[in-house]
């Protein structure tokens, strides 16, 4: 999830807003999603789908399980 309009590519406003449930069990609303493009410091390119853009939140969220579960290669190095 992003706040940050300018970061999507290929992005459409979702028919219906869908409700996006905070850790504190609130929710805010997404109005858009799309596609961010992020390239690594080696110079590769990715390609994020379904992101969703989210006006309300203070900072980008992008979550480890989401990468895994499409097949991302996720390494954390000390």
């Amino acid at each position: 999830m992003t706040s940050n309009y300018k970061w999507l590519a290929n992005y459409h406003e979702l028919s219906k807003l869908k409700k996006v449930w905070m850790g504190d069990k609130r929710y805010i609303y997404t109005v858009s999603v799309g596609q961010v493009k992020i390239t690594m410091h080696w110079k590769a390119i990715y390609l994020v789908q379904n992101m969703y853009y989210v006006s309300d939140l203070n900072s980008n969220l992008l979550l480890v399980s989401y990468l895994v579960n499409r097949k991302y290669h996720v390494h954390f190095l000390l």
